[in-house]
């Protein structure tokens, strides 16, 4: 079974949360939902630190916004103080 990848989008909750939906003829209509974030993220930290072992920053324009991303590792210790 093959799936149609126009009726599939991510999308942002209303707690902030990123979920992927998949939607029939109406487009603002999801037919199923999942959340995507840990998946978004990790692809997101993967991209940008391929070739980067210290770390990057990216600077992108989405719609007619402009942002800068930066993704710097971080040890576990440093991890667990932030929590």
């Amino acid at each position: 079974m093959s799936m149609d990848l126009n009726k599939v989008k991510l999308g942002l909750g209303i707690r902030g949360e990123i979920h992927l939906y998949r939607h029939g003829k109406k487009p603002n209509e999801a037919l199923d939902k999942r959340g995507a974030t840990r998946d978004v993220l990790t692809a997101i930290c993967e991209y940008m630190m391929c070739d980067c072992p210290k770390g990057s920053v990216q600077q992108v324009k989405l719609a007619d916004k402009y942002f800068e991303i930066s993704v710097n590792p971080i040890s576990v210790d440093d991890f667990n103080k932030n929590k």
